[in-house]
């Protein structure tokens, strides 16, 4: 147990336990109110303008850390370079103790690169910025050059971005089967069959009133995720795309997320072309068999190879792939090989996931906890990045998730004037984004004052029956700021 106490207001408690959690992922931390404990106790204190850790081991102080505001330059105001402060010193403390370092320092936060794109913007040049990422946040030295070439870009896509514009998210939480780390609300399509018309139709009728409120604003991206929405009936998807097509003739990018290549044939691949998709995700994950039955994939490798091919042989225009790294029972070997099979169908995309254990994932709920060293993750990441720059391919854009594989990233690469402005946008937060479907959040970007409003439709399918009309007019308020 790790107690935490501090005497500031202005403290972010939450990224306090984020980034103690970092250093000690598997021990229980909570906050109290008394500086007095029997157990390990982190004390945070600022006076005046002086910033204070010490930690405590059943009342004695075993080591402390002491930080001026005045030391931190990051551009900000007062209150956000205290907050700053206060975890410099923290990580400088835990540090100490731990003799671990975080390769993203002192960031919790799921989107570094938008410390890099705001000082771009401000006007910093480039290794000021690097600077700024390395002696202010910590960040290590590669971590701040990836954030660094993603923010610049993330900032080269979207520079010419339409002031009103907008971008759809369609969701369809139907897969072929539950992978063992996922966490996201989707519904095996065999035991939910007789429902998959009923919101498909519903579905439908939601994306035809969001093109109604959204008719004065321009659509820039629509992305139609999962699930595996390519696991439905060919019928259904060609209406939904004809659908798409009546409202939003003049989408640039229309991107089907067809992760599982087992649900991919020559009739879905055809329908999606003739409909304008011009981006689609093929997923594999992994390019070796007896991982994929491990983590409860349906397909093999070879479906994977199948599936690209007959992509590109019908004409779609961009197709990634995702693998993802940290998988059970997978070595460095392992990733060498996924790398091996991919090469020759080089793809137009590469989208990097260090593993993350979710809450609802059977892997959190059989415990397994990372089976290799954060070094072995390290170098697994480190192999991806090295084959994704040999292939021409540019990071373009990266997240990171809580209780990821050795505290590190997920990052797309594209092939040069090629990314996925969805996921730009998206991460980016700068742009209205409507989501429609079952557990579909929607974000409402006010240019005025650079605020966000979300709107999460229910996760619950029935649930999302019932309160659709509801959910509906509470979005349409928000679209009135």
């Amino acid at each position: 147990m790790i107690n935490i106490y501090y005497n500031d207001e202005d403290i972010n408690y939450v990224e306090l336990y984020e980034l103690v959690k970092s250093f000690y992922p598997y021990d229980e931390i909570r906050f109290t109110n008394s500086f007095m404990s029997e157990e390990i106790l982190i004390f945070i204190s600022i006076e005046k303008d002086d910033c204070y850790a010490l930690m405590f081991s059943k009342g004695i102080c075993i080591e402390k850390e002491y930080m001026s505001i005045s030391e931190t330059n990051i551009f900000k105001d007062f209150k956000s370079t205290k907050k700053i402060t206060v975890k410099k010193t923290l990580y400088k403390l835990l540090n100490k103790i731990s003799k671990n370092h975080l390769p993203w320092g002192i960031l919790t936060g799921i989107k570094p690169v938008k410390i890099p794109s705001q000082l771009l913007k401000l006007g910093i040049e480039t290794d000021a910025i690097k600077d700024i990422l390395i002696n202010q946040y910590y960040i290590a030295s590669d971590k701040a050059n990836l954030a660094l070439i993603t923010a610049i870009n993330q900032n080269k896509a979207i520079k010419n971005m339409n002031e009103n514009s907008y971008s759809l998210y369609i969701h369809i939480p139907f897969c072929p089967s539950r992978c063992s780390y996922c966490a996201f609300p989707s519904l095996t399509i065999d035991r939910y069959k007789n429902i998959v018309n009923d919101y498909m139709e519903k579905l439908n009728q939601e994306v035809k009133v969001i093109g109604s409120l959204m008719r004065k604003w321009h659509i820039n991206t629509i992305y139609i995720g999962g699930g595996t929405p390519t696991s439905i009936a060919s019928e259904l998807l060609e209406e939904l795309l004809i659908n798409i097509r009546n409202l939003f003739p003049t989408v640039k990018e229309l991107t089907v997320e067809a992760g599982r290549p087992e649900t991919l044939d020559f009739e879905k691949l055809i329908i999606m072309k003739k409909y304008g998709v011009n981006r689609i995700s093929i997923n594999p994950q992994t390019m070796n068999d007896d991982t994929l039955r491990r983590i409860s994939r349906s397909h093999t490798s070879d479906d994977v190879i199948i599936a690209y091919k007959n992509a590109k042989e019908i004409g779609i225009e961009t197709v990634n792939m995702d693998l993802i790294i940290g998988l059970p029972g997978e070595s460095l070997v392992d990733i060498k090989n996924t790398l091996d099979k991919i090469a020759p169908l080089k793809p137009d995309n590469l989208t990097i996931h260090a593993l993350s254990l979710k809450k609802g994932s059977k892997l959190i709920k059989d415990q397994y906890i990372n089976m290799k060293s954060i070094k072995m993750i390290e170098e697994m990441q480190n192999e991806c990045i090295k084959f994704a720059y040999e292939h021409s391919l540019k990071p373009y854009y990266l997240y990171r998730q809580k209780m990821i594989a050795g505290n590190l990233e997920n990052i797309g690469f594209s092939m040069e004037d090629n990314p996925c402005i969805y996921n730009i946008s998206m991460m980016e937060e700068k742009e209205t984004i409507i989501g429609c479907g079952m557990g579909a959040t929607s974000k409402f970007y006010n240019r005025s004052n650079d605020n966000i409003g979300r709107f999460v439709n229910p996760k619950d399918i029935n649930l999302y029956f019932e309160r659709f009309q509801d959910s509906i007019i509470k979005r349409a308020k928000m679209l009135e700021f």
